[in-house]
């Protein structure tokens, strides 16, 4: 008896296991170069999970990738590759798709997020923030803007900007005065 609750636990560990790297279709936060990006994407997106998505990197001094913004949704062109006619499709579909993928892939994420949102013409919906980390620090974040609005957000960090961000928004609050 024991011994298979020793071995369901590491089971249930690996399950739940930081990732070492966070690789998203090729991309690698910090590893990746300009060219590699530039030369990984057809004629316009990128290709992450079997969707075509609009995708807008930037570079660290190295013109190593500091981070890519994916968007997605029908407002982004989003397409579907896997379906013959490509056809575009809602952000929930890709984010219910993606979230999934990379749950199998990366493990359980380390934080997911369901946030009531509210515009100013008092429209109300979810806004919900999935996240993983690897054991170097880099973040693949995706944000599900919800059906009605139609629109999302995958992003990738690498571990150096973060850090980076960090330490500005620390700088930026030394500067305020109250």
């Amino acid at each position: 008896m024991k011994y298979l609750i020793a071995v369901l636990l590491s089971v249930i560990n690996v399950a739940h296991a930081t990732p070492d790297q966070l690789n998203v279709s090729g991309l690698i936060p910090g590893v990746t170069t300009q060219e590699e990006f530039e030369n990984g994407k057809p004629d316009y997106g990128y290709i992450i999970g079997g969707f075509k998505l609009i995708c807008s990197p930037e570079y660290d001094g190295e013109l190593l990738l500091s981070k890519v913004y994916c968007f997605t949704g029908n407002k982004y062109y989003s397409q579907d590759i896997t379906i013959e006619s490509q056809p575009y499709v809602t952000n929930l579909k890709v984010h219910e798709t993606l979230v999934g993928g990379f749950a199998k892939k990366f493990g359980k994420p380390v934080k997911v997020i369901d946030t009531p949102v509210q515009t100013g013409l008092g429209v109300t919906y979810n806004q919900n923030s999935v996240e993983w980390r690897d054991k170097i620090g880099n973040e693949l974040t995706l944000i599900d803007m919800s059906t009605r609005v139609g629109e999302g957000l995958l992003i990738l960090t690498s571990a150096k900007q973060l850090k980076a961000d960090k330490e500005e928004e620390k700088a930026g609050e030394k500067l305020r005065e109250f």
